[in-house]
């Protein structure tokens, strides 16, 4: 004879003990209104504009300065991964000085001039963002080809 488990199923729910957990709460964890240990760590300020009717404003959220985890390691060497971290910011800041190199001839065929406020007012058509992602692309292949080429 099988015997019938308690369940949803059956039409019947186990009683709860106690209030129901936080959303998103896991056992052993605190709940999102408790503090944690992050959230004791020391602090930066930052700064808040202030609430909308608001006569005395807000007071600034502080934030941890301390990282929750780790940087990610990827090689035995930590060297290794910051020298991977710098040519990578290398070589934003290298697409961004061409996105704006471009923006700078652009102007000068299109009004035979530049000033720093026709810089910061262009946007790119179609054309121009579509040849950007190419260029883009292309830089990206150049820089990070050691990868494929050594199997990093």
């Amino acid at each position: 004879m099988k015997r019938k488990s308690k369940s949803v199923a059956d039409g019947r729910q186990a009683k709860r003990r106690g209030p129901a957990p936080a959303r998103g709460a896991r056992p052993g964890r605190p709940a999102a209104s408790e503090p944690t240990v992050a959230s004791k760590r020391r602090a930066a300020p930052v700064a808040s504009a202030p609430a909308a009717g608001s006569a005395s404003g807000v007071l600034p959220r502080q934030l941890p300065r301390d990282p929750k985890g780790g940087r990610a390691q990827f090689y035995q060497d930590p060297a290794i991964d910051q020298l991977w971290a710098v040519v990578t910011a290398l070589t934003a800041e290298v697409s961004v000085a061409f996105d704006r190199l471009d923006t700078v001839e652009r102007l000068l065929e299109r009004d035979g001039r530049v000033t720093r406020a026709a810089i910061e007012a262009w946007r790119p058509d179609d054309a121009a963002t579509q040849e950007r992602a190419e260029r883009r692309e292309e830089l990206i292949a150049r820089v990070f080809q050691v990868l494929s080429q050594y199997g990093g």
